[in-house]
C-alpha cells in the first residue's frame, strides 16, 4: 500500500497533541512482545522499567485510516549521570513522578504526591526534579528536591498552560512551554463578518531562577538544551507542509536552523547528544505489509547532516535521551509484552 501524502498539525486535549499522518498497513496486527527485530541486530537492548513499574506513555491514538496522534508530554529524563530515570507512574490511580536506578533492581521512590502530574526533568546536578501540576484551576510548572523532604517550589505562575520544563546545563536556567491564545476573524459565506476562530499557539520561554525573571526565546516545544547550554533543539510544525520538523535555537542570537524535516514525514521530542554533535528524536515511520505507521528513534548530525533510523520495531518507540557518555540511548517503548504496555529501555549508540 502506497503511503499518503498528508499534513501535521497540533491539537490541543488538556496538553498538546502532536498529529502525524501516514497511512497504516490495513488490517496488520504488531507483534509487541519481541524485544528487538532483525533490523536493529547487533545493538544490545535492556529494559529499564518493569510491568509492576506501571510506567505512563502516550495513548497514540488514530484518526480514522490516515492519522497518529501522541501527546507532546515529557514522559521520562534521565539524571546527568545516567544512573537514574524520573518518570511518570500509576499508583492508587494517580499519577505522579518516580525515580529509579538504571543499573539494576526493582526499587522505585515516589517524589510527588498528587493527582495528575505530568513532564518530569531532572536538573543538571540531579538534585531536584520539575513537573507540571493542576493547582488553583492552572497548569504550572513546580519543584521538588529528588532525594528527600516534600517541600514543593512553583516555578511559573501564570493562567497560561505551562508545561514540557528542561533545565539548563548550568543549572540556574529553565525552559518551559506555555500556550498563547489569540482569535482571528472569518468571513460567512454571505462575505459579512462571521464568529471569530480561537487559535492556539506554543512559545518556548526561559526563566533565570535566581532572578525570577522570564524571556521569551521561540515558537515550539518540546525543549532540550546543548550540552554548553547556547542552542536548544526543538519541535515545530513546518508552516508549508503542517509536519512537525527539529530545529535548532541559538538562544543568544535568536539564528533558526532546520535539522530534520520531510514532506510526508514528521519529527518529534529531540535530545542532544552529550557532545553536541548529534540530536536523537522520534520520527514516523512509513507502513508496509508487515507493520503500520509507527513512531522509531532517529538520530542526525546536529547541523542538519545525516540522518539515521535506530529502531524498527512494529510497536512505538518515543522520547529518546543520550547517555551521559553518548554510547547509549534511552527510549520509551512497547516493545518486550504482548500487550503493548510502555517502559523505558536502553540500546547501544556506536555509531
Amino acid at each position: 500500500m502506497t503511503p499518503m501524502t498528508t499534513s501535521m498539525q497540533r491539537v490541543r486535549v488538556l496538553l498538546c497533541i502532536s498529529v502525524f499522518a501516514l497511512l497504516p498497513a490495513c488490517g496488520t496486527a504488531v507483534n509487541y512482545s519481541m524485544n528487538t527485530v532483525p533490523e536493529e541486530s547487533g545493538a544490545r537492548f535492556a529494559q529499564i522499567t518493569a510491568q509492576a513499574d506501571q510506567a505512563m506513555g502516550p495513548l497514540v491514538r488514530r484518526t480514522g485510516d490516515n492519522g497518529l496522534h501522541v501527546p507532546s508530554t515529557r514522559w521520562f529524563d534521565l539524571s546527568p549521570d545516567g544512573n537514574v530515570v524520573a518518570f511518570l507512574g500509576k499508583k492508587n490511580d494517580k499519577q505522579n513522578v518516580f525515580l529509579k536506578g538504571t543499573q539494576g533492581g526493582v526499587a522505585t521512590t515516589q517524589r510527588t504526591f498528587r493527582d495528575n502530574v505530568w513532564d518530569p526533568a531532572m536538573s543538571s546536578d540531579g538534585q531536584h526534579v520539575a513537573f507540571v501540576d493542576f493547582r488553583n484551576n492552572r497548569w504550572n510548572v513546580f519543584e521538588v528536591n529528588a532525594n528527600q523532604g516534600a517541600a514543593v517550589r512553583q516555578i511559573t505562575n501564570f493562567d497560561q498552560l505551562s508545561q514540557s520544563p528542561a533545565y539548563s546545563p548550568a543549572g540556574h536556567k529553565l525552559v518551559f512551554v506555555q500556550d498563547e491564545r489569540s482569535s482571528v476573524g472569518t468571513t460567512g459565506s454571505n462575505g459579512r463578518p462571521g464568529n471569530p476562530v480561537g487559535i492556539t499557539r506554543q512559545y518556548i520561554w526561559e526563566v533565570d531562577l535566581d532572578k525570577n525573571s522570564f524571556t521569551q526565546l521561540a515558537e515550539g516545544y518540546s525543549p532540550s538544551f546543548s550540552p554548553d547550554g547556547r542552542k536548544l533543539a526543538i519541535t515545530r510544525n513546518s508552516r508549508d507542509s503542517g509536519n512537525t520538523e527539529i530545529w535548532v535555537i541559538d538562544v543568544e542570537s535568536g539564528t533558526e536552523s532546520l535539522v530534520a524535516g520531510a514532506k510526508d514525514q514528521g519529527f518529534i521530542e529531540p535530545a542532544f547528544s552529550p557532545d553536541g554533535k548529534r540530536i536523537a528524536f522520534a520520527g514516523g515511520s512509513m507502513a508496509d505489509n508487515s507493520r503500520p505507521a509507527n513512531w522509531d528513534i532517529f538520530v542526525v548530525d546536529a547541523d542538519g547532516g545525516s540522518k539515521t533510523q535506530l529502531t524498527f520495531h512494529p510497536g512505538h518507540d518515543l522520547a529518546p535521551r543520550f547517555g551521559p557518555d553518548g554510547k547509549s540511548i534511552y527510549f520509551l517503548s512497547q516493545r518486550g509484552n504482548s500487550l503493548g504496555e510502555w517502559n523505558i529501555w536502553r540500546m547501544e549508540f556506536t555509531r
